[in-house]
């Protein structure tokens, strides 16, 4: 088994990308899918190559690797970080010779817990493979999901229809003739602007009637954007930065739609990589290439939109690409045994299927894409033995053709070095240097309104520590001033009321007749037997005592843990500042502008 080869054409390289959805106790029927996706790849030897998001499970992540490996993929990657680990695994038919993770420096915001990226530590993971024509550079990535959808179109006079060089205007702003700056919601976007996607991923325009100009790309205005746009920098300047293959491959779950300002990085970043999809399909965005809450899918989240979030980008020339694994066979078993087939498109929306059999079930709320890849050929081309040769992992092991897998114990931020500036360091004169400028100096503007977001959250955060510590510490000497002088207080202290239910006045019960006995017996006169001066309007004055001591213990422990928490959120805003502020400095260098003005480049917050 291995490279594919057409009668007449070079060999090519078969690539699954799927989000599993394997969150723990969240995902449903997550050990039924995981399951069937093993029992996919067992059958699947037609892949060479598989990626996989959201395996947050060790056992799934073990049961799908035993599958593959079944099916003759005997090598596999499993990246870890954070909390939950990474959740990416890339599985390949060809000898992992060298590898490693790159941990997302902004990973998002610590305090949005419902929301669980940071806790997940999000990255991309790399893989060089031993391929008979020679190293091939692998990246498996997911990047910050989007919540809200919400995007603003970036328009401009567009340069070509002037017949100049095309000057930007001000940072993430339109041109002074003909702007129109729309917020939309991605689950309201017209046809016309759906039909004007592919223009735009193609690297054109998407013409705009009522403006006279063009929109390029629609910016992120979600609260988590400068997260994903950071991540997005990085991501493309770790790609563009790395050599010494004769092919790149980059697949995952992006998070973002083909006529976002996240692709327009990627692409600008990184003009040698194409989109699978829409260089086999001529089309960036059609219903028949939607991955998340696509028609037919058994899973339908509300926070969700149909759309084409799912790639696989290459360097090497796209053959086909289809959307896949939308059903689970219901042949027994979950897998069935019997493995559909990728191409096969049951993308109409509705349950169809026996009434009386099983209901249908999707492997993920995610459809997979699987494309078809050209490899360069020729007696030229690098052998498999000296790719192997020259990696640093599981070297002996491929060589002696046994089967492999590796774990990323150690992720850190920085792996491939300061992100990569492109060749072309100021924008071209030409309308791609122009798109590009626009495309950055967006980025940067909401990088630069991240940092001010994180700083404000910053400052919330400590502004609501400081007053949950005021809050503990006048809760914490009350109930201190309370135990040592238990008769201020107008004879309100705990022991007074404790001891006034020692006589006719209070109820009590019989229980805490020890504890009123060794208390009151130590602190003199304080009220036993008085049926006035305890009196707690009709609360049993012992009960009434302890109560106070636990409202009093309660609340400085609460507040004890408020001050903790922001406290907490002080220290992971101002990181996530300052990754959001390395990130625009370096978008700004790439512009020729320098450092911004709030220093972060240099380290200062």
């Amino acid at each position: 088994m291995g490279l594919s080869k057409a009668k007449g054409h070079a060999p090519r390289v078969r690539v699954l990308t799927l989000n599993a959805w394997g969150l723990w106790l969240v995902s449903k029927k997550r050990v039924e899918r995981m399951a069937a996706l093993a029992d996919y790849l067992a059958s699947a030897h037609h892949l060479d190559v598989v990626l996989l998001q959201e395996m947050w499970v060790g056992e799934d992540v073990e049961a799908v690797v035993a599958g593959a490996r079944a099916g003759g993929l005997t090598h596999a990657m499993h990246y870890r970080s954070g909390v939950f680990g990474a959740g990416l695994v890339t599985i390949s038919r060809w000898p992992i010779t060298d590898g490693g993770f790159h941990l997302y420096s902004a990973a998002g915001d610590a305090l949005a817990v419902h929301c669980g990226d940071w806790l997940a530590a999000k990255g991309f993971g790399w893989a060089r493979l031993a391929t008979p024509s020679g190293p091939v550079d692998v990246y498996n990535t997911h990047t910050h999901a989007n919540y809200s959808h919400e995007t603003v179109d970036h328009c401009h006079d567009s340069p070509i229809a002037r017949g100049g060089s095309g000057g930007a205007g001000p940072p993430g702003r339109a041109a002074a003739v003909g702007p129109r700056t729309t917020r939309a919601t991605q689950r309201h976007h017209s046809a016309a602007a759906t039909n004007g996607a592919s223009a735009v991923a193609a690297g054109g325009a998407r013409s705009e009637p009522d403006s006279g100009g063009v929109c390029e790309f629609r910016a992120p205005a979600d609260r988590f954007a400068a997260y994903r746009v950071s991540q997005m920098w990085e991501l493309a300047s770790g790609v563009a930065s790395r050599g010494g293959a004769i092919g790149i491959i980059l697949g995952g779950d992006l998070n973002s739609k083909p006529d976002s300002l996240e692709i327009a990085l990627l692409r600008t970043l990184n003009p040698g990589l194409r989109d699978a999809w829409e260089a086999t399909h001529g089309s960036s965005e059609d219903e028949a290439g939607y991955t998340c809450r696509a028609p037919g899918c058994s899973f339908k989240s509300t926070r969700q939109v149909p759309e084409r979030i799912d790639y696989v980008w290459s360097s090497l020339t796209p053959v086909s690409a289809a959307v896949a694994l939308q059903r689970v066979s219901r042949g027994g078993g979950g897998g069935g045994g019997s493995a559909p087939s990728e191409r096969s498109n049951d993308n109409d929306g509705d349950d169809d299927g026996d009434p009386s059999g099983p209901p249908p079930l999707s492997y993920s709320d995610h459809f997979a894409v699987v494309a078809e890849l050209e490899l360069p050929g020729g007696a030229g081309a690098p052998t498999a033995a000296a790719a192997v040769a020259g990696g640093s992992l599981g070297s002996a092991a491929a060589a002696a053709g046994g089967s492999t897998t590796h774990h990323a114990k150690s992720p850190r931020r920085g792996f491939f070095g300061s992100p990569a500036t492109p060749a072309a360091e100021s924008p071209a004169a030409g309308a791609a240097g122009a798109a590009r400028a626009r495309a950055l100096r967006a980025a940067a503007d909401i990088l630069d309104a991240g940092v001010a977001r994180s700083r404000g959250q910053r400052a919330a955060s400590m502004r609501a520590s400081a007053v949950a510590l005021v809050i503990a510490l006048t809760c914490l000497l009350t109930l201190a001033s309370l135990l040592a002088d238990p008769h201020g207080r107008g004879g309100r202290g705990p022991q007074a009321l404790l001891c006034s239910g020692s006589g006719s006045g209070g109820g009590g019960g019989a229980g805490l007749a020890g504890v009123r006995a060794s208390v009151c017996s130590r602190g003199g006169d304080t009220g036993g037997g008085s049926t006035g001066g305890g009196s707690t309007g009709g609360v049993p004055p012992a009960l009434a005592a302890v109560g106070y001591l636990l409202l009093g213990a309660g609340t400085v422990a609460f507040s004890g843990a408020c001050v903790m928490v922001g406290l907490s959120g002080v220290l992971a805003d101002g990181s996530q500042a300052h990754a959001l502020g390395g990130s625009a400095a370096r978008v700004r260098l790439a512009l020729g502008q320098g450092a911004p003005a709030h220093g972060l480049w240099c380290g200062r917050d």
